[in-house]
């Protein structure tokens, strides 16, 4: 891998490939300063863009750490580096264009190469030739690696308990009272409004005919049975047209009552 990058050709596609997800991945909120902070307030960390887009700018660094010594040009990894900081630090993300100019850096001056110091020639022959010199690069790359998965894991598994206990808030809430039905508290309960009974019936006789209506009918009875208690129980104050004072005509004035009736 080390061979790789150490050339000028896959140097240059090495890093165009990495640096590719940088551009889309802010789309999805991967340097997005308030769904960073939501994340780590509600106890799930980081979303996993954003550990995709750290990984992919931490693999530049390498990478570019890589060609920066065969070259011998260790401080062009300045560049990269730096665009770790504007890519994804709050207020530095909105300066547009930075981390594009930094990457052009770092591409232009890696792709031309360079005549590597004595001292990095040699200590790149003594560690081919000792198998066990330590290289930081490979195992930096798999501490980012690391990081980057269980990262992302963490956040996906709080998504999905979060997603169980909503539904198992929502299995647990009560129904709403259907219309005349009792809740479990005894309150709340709610009767649908009945319909007002129809004020009047037709009702047929015998023949088939259709009659007077029940209200007419009621109304009726009890209008005669009103007048059979008058006529039964006349009042003080109501007298008959018989016992009724009568004037008679001729000289003078005679009243008389008729006691026969």
């Amino acid at each position: 891998m080390r061979a790789i990058f150490k050339e000028s050709v896959g140097f240059v596609i090495g890093y165009l490939i990495l640096m590719a997800p940088t551009y889309f991945l802010p789309y999805l909120g991967s340097n997005s300063a308030i769904v960073g902070a939501v994340g780590v307030a509600v106890g799930r960390g980081f979303t996993p863009q954003f550990w995709l887009h750290l990984w992919c700018l931490i693999m530049l660094v390498l990478v570019t750490s890589i060609r920066a010594k065969n070259v011998g040009k260790g401080w062009i990894t300045i560049f990269p580096g730096l665009a770790v900081f504007f890519d994804l630090v709050p207020v530095l993300n909105l300066i547009p264009l930075v981390p594009t100019v930094l990457h052009l850096f770092a591409l232009v001056l890696g792709a031309k190469g360079g005549v590597p110091s004595a001292a990095i020639v040699a200590t790149d022959d003594a560690n081919a030739k000792d198998s066990k010199a330590f290289r930081w690069e490979p195992w930096a790359a798999g501490l980012m690696t690391l990081s980057a998965i269980s990262g992302s894991f963490m956040f996906m598994s709080g998504m999905k308990s979060s997603g169980k206990q909503t539904q198992s808030m929502t299995a647990t809430a009560p129904a709403a009272p259907k219309p005349g039905s009792v809740n479990a508290t005894g309150y709340g309960a709610t009767t649908a409004p009945a319909r007002p009974a129809a004020s009047q019936t037709t009702a047929h006789g015998q023949d088939g005919q259709p009659g007077k209506s029940a209200g007419v009918e009621t109304q009726t009875s009890m209008h005669s049975s009103d007048v059979a208690k008058a006529k039964n129980n006349p009042g003080p104050a109501q007298l008959s047209r018989a016992q009724s004072p009568k004037k008679v005509e001729g000289k003078g004035s005679v009243r008389y009552i008729d006691i026969n009736n």
